[in-house]
């Protein structure tokens, strides 16, 4: 052979030599297992997340999901059995902590009669029926099947919060459990205060009914309070209420508070009314460190709590064969008082090594539009001559935290009226009608025709219900409008309210749901209440790794 081409051979196979002498062929045989969720063997209690309260999320653009001083939460979760064996023994623990400024848990919180906000539930699985719900939970099963409530004592664990940053954490344990790292999830939870003007319009001597018949003169009355969580109250100035009264009326007018008009001044029509009382001075403007520098000013106070009453009365004209008319009362704007971002001063320094900045916290007035609870800022009151025919829809809601399927219990709702996002998944729309009619044993047969709609979508979700049998307790079967007591069953017996609910599965995007109300063989002689319609935003939460395993066969190599 000619040694120019033996050489090359060599080199090669010397190379070969070299690169199989690095090799640990052992490792070669080993197996590297990635598995999310990966087999556990034996039992293993997991908490996958924390669904009531929800999370507690914010931007540059405001904050989401935030609790409201004193309305009281439940909480719940999804709590899995994430082993290969069935869990025979399991209990968990809610705690509430709060926050250390950091985003982390401090000390444990307390309610306002110094109770820790702790409670531990050991008998959640057992094989003694009559200490525990359930005596053994599968493996790969989910306790309850969906979300579970967390209790104490056989009661819904019930928290009734103050304003603050807290930490929510729920743990799970259960005897023999493979892996203690997925017991615990925690969630940021803030609360903050909340204000309300609230407006009533009634009539009097009418029982407390919205709508009232005759001939008339009908007098009524209209209340405005301001109401608040903070401990210093709310006390709004300059709150504008605009009075609307319209229809087939003979006369209107100011019985008292009627301001320079006086009594017996023509209320007919549309105005607003400045509630409160006047002439009170006040701050309106406060240096943010030179306590010396404010300004006071005459401005008109609703105080907190005290309840501002005007009274006026309606003639309907009767002279024709029907008569049919309305006062409506709404917030229009009021002022508040505290140190607003736009009452801020920004000063720029000229150190010599460069420019700092300093900000000035003064306070100001600020005109608001609406407060915490939208739907406590109007109110309506109706009259007619004689049969007057009419339902409404009082509240549209979304109802979400069910299972995929449908199934279990809502965790989360948003009405009209409120603000808030909704989350992807499978939900509920829900509406409350009521008999709104001036004779109360007239019956009358209903239902509800609901319409979904994403933005940027041509076809909508439309169904015609009239009743709400799951999903939003209490199961309510359809059943006419109104109070009879003659009706006998089969029939159900009529009431003063129904329900009606459709199911849907939003993604993420704006969707807006409608609802209509149609009244069946009788005309509805106030149609314009049977529409209500909302847009909320549908978010998709991000997504979150409840669990890695990283199996091996064999002994791992390091920097391999």
């Amino acid at each position: 052979m000619n040694m120019r081409k033996m050489t090359p051979m060599i080199l090669v196979a010397l190379m070969l030599a070299s690169i199989f002498a690095s090799i640990d062929f052992v490792e070669l045989e080993e197996t590297v297992v990635i598995d999310e969720a990966g087999a556990r063997t034996g039992a293993d209690a997991e908490t996958i997340a924390i669904t009531s309260p929800k999370e507690t999320s914010c931007n540059m653009n405001g904050c989401r999901n935030e609790l409201k001083v004193g309305e009281s939460t439940t909480f719940a979760a999804f709590i899995k059995n994430s082993g290969d064996t069935a869990i025979e023994e399991m209990g968990y623990a809610v705690t509430v902590y709060l926050d250390d400024g950091d985003g982390n848990a401090g000390m444990i919180a307390r309610d306002l009669q110094g109770n820790d906000l702790s409670w531990e539930n050991g008998n959640v699985v057992c094989d003694d029926v009559l200490a525990c719900p359930i005596q053994s939970l599968a493996a790969g099963a989910i306790l309850g099947g969906g979300k579970t409530t967390m209790q104490y004592a056989g009661n819904d664990i019930t928290w009734i919060p103050m304003a603050g940053n807290y930490i929510v954490e729920i743990v799970v344990n259960a005897i023999d459990d493979v892996d203690p790292g997925n017991d615990v999830q925690q969630i940021t939870v803030s609360v903050i205060d909340w204000v309300d003007i609230a407006i009533d319009l009634s009539w009097d001597n009418n029982d407390g009914k919205d709508l009232i018949t005759g001939s008339g003169p009908h007098a009524f009355t209209l209340t405005v309070v301001s109401n608040g969580s903070s401990d210093a109250g709310f006390n709004p100035r300059n709150v504008t209420v605009n009075l609307k009264v319209a229809g087939d009326l003979i006369n209107a007018i100011c019985l008292s508070n009627c301001g320079a008009g006086g009594s017996g001044t023509d209320i007919l029509g549309s105005y607003d009314l400045i509630t409160g009382t006047s002439g009170q001075m006040v701050e309106t403007w406060r240096h943010g460190e030179d306590p010396n520098n404010f300004t006071t000013e005459p401005r008109t106070i609703l105080n907190y709590q005290t309840v501002w009453t005007y009274q006026g009365q309606v003639e309907p004209d009767v002279s024709g064969e029907t008569a049919a008319y309305s006062i409506e009362a709404s917030l229009q704007n009021y002022v508040d008082y505290d140190a607003f971002e736009s009452c801020w001063e920004t000063n720029t320094t000229d150190t010599g090594n460069g420019t700092t900045e300093s900000t000035l916290f003064h306070m100001c007035e600020e005109s608001q539009n609406s407060d915490d609870y939208p739907n406590s800022n109007a109110d309506e009151i109706t009259g007619y001559k004689n049969n007057y025919h009419d339902i409404r829809i009082t509240t549209l809601t979304v109802y979400q935290g069910y299972n995929t399927d449908g199934t279990g219990e809502p965790t989360y709702s948003l009405s009209d009226g409120q603000i808030g996002d909704l989350n992807v998944g499978t939900s509920r729309v829900h509406v409350q009608v009521e008999h709104r009619g001036s004779d109360l044993s007239t019956l009358y047969d209903w239902n509800i025709t609901f319409t979904t709609t994403k933005e940027g979508e041509a076809n909508s979700q439309t169904s015609t219900v009239g009743e709400c049998m799951d999903g939003v307790p209490p199961a309510y079967e359809h059943a006419q409008l109104g109070d009879d007591p003659s009706v006998l069953p089969p029939a159900l017996p009529p009431s003063l309210t129904g329900f009606a609910c459709d199911i849907v599965t939003l993604e993420e995007g704006t969707y807006t749901f409608e609802a209509d109300l149609t009244m069946d063989r009788k005309t509805d002689q106030r149609p314009s209440n049977n529409h209500k319609s909302v847009t909320f935003d549908v978010v998709n939460s991000l997504p979150m790794i409840t669990s890695f395993d990283l199996n091996t066969i064999g002994d791992l190599v390091v920097g391999q």
